[in-house]
């Protein structure tokens, strides 16, 4: 399959999704909600807010953090590797984060919409860029399908992977907004992410 029909198939989808984002978002605040609704205060909505409980800490996943050379990402093996923006974008975004996921990774953050991020890993030691990331497992083809979440958590001592984290009303995480989604917990091992919760 040529780059240009992933790439627009890609992005059929990024606004296939949206939209339907944004229709179980408008059906959301419709919606009636209970007394322990908050005001939000920019729209004059009600969305109601619930405690988020998990027995998973970052800190119960810790890793040493690699003080070594770090490596620039090799794209190589990559089906991207012509595509400048691509390259740039990666590139940028090592040199702007450094390590800091799981003691030797980096994650760059892609905006892929109103209330979507997407997340690109690289590893800084050998320089390989995971390009076949799926949260939720769920391919369809070459393309993983409802990767994109609302924000995320991570530290670079950690094994651990909050997402959703927009959601939160509080510093916290003890609560959160009902939305369309949940925080979800990820736990990274051998190249790929576990759910947790």
């Amino acid at each position: 399959m040529n780059r240009n029909f992933k790439w627009a198939c890609l992005i059929l989808w990024m606004l296939i999704f949206m939209n339907s984002c944004k229709q179980r978002s408008d059906q959301r605040l419709n919606t009636v909600v209970s007394t322990s609704a908050k005001q939000s205060t920019d729209s004059g909505s009600t969305f109601k807010i619930i405690a988020f409980h998990t027995p998973f800490k970052f800190e119960d996943f810790t890793v040493k953090i690699y003080k070594g050379k770090l490596a620039a990402p090799r794209f190589d093996s990559s089906e991207f590797a012509n595509d400048k923006e691509y390259v740039k974008f990666i590139t940028d975004g090592c040199q702007e984060n450094n390590i800091n996921f799981a003691g030797h990774y980096t994650i760059i953050e892609k905006s892929c919409g109103a209330e979507c991020q997407f997340i690109f890993i690289v590893d800084r030691i050998s320089g390989r860029i995971i390009e076949d990331l799926c949260l939720d497992g769920n391919m369809h083809g070459d393309t993983c399908l409802s990767d994109g979440r609302y924000g995320y958590r991570y530290y670079p001592n950690s094994l651990m992977l909050m997402t959703n984290t927009e959601l939160f009303t509080d510093s916290a995480m003890s609560q959160y907004y009902e939305y369309y989604c949940k925080p979800e917990i990820y736990k990274w091992s051998d190249g790929h992410f576990t759910k947790l919760q």
